[in-house]
């Protein structure tokens, strides 16, 4: 479906807002861009409904570095195959 009902450019409707199912709504052709003289179109702004989906949870686990032996750590470190 097309949103944009006004001329975006002159008298032309060249930019379009088309989705299929999204809730698109509070539509507005401004003369922002035509004003500034950033661009010959105008701008095309409208609020959308969409659903976020939900974040998955991260759990991760961590050592208190206070507590680090520091020696046996360079040590460890020596002796790994990454230490070259």
């Amino acid at each position: 479906m097309q949103h944009v009902s006004l001329p975006t450019r002159y008298n032309n409707l060249l930019d379009v807002l088309a989705e299929p199912a999204v809730g698109v709504h509070d539509v507005r052709v401004d003369d922002a861009g035509l004003l500034s003289g950033v661009s010959d179109h105008r701008l095309v702004a409208a609020m959308l409904s969409v659903v976020m989906p939900q974040r998955c949870t991260i759990r991760t686990e961590f050592r208190p570095i206070k507590n680090l032996d520091v020696v046996q750590f360079e040590q460890l470190l020596r002796q790994s195959s990454l230490f070259t």
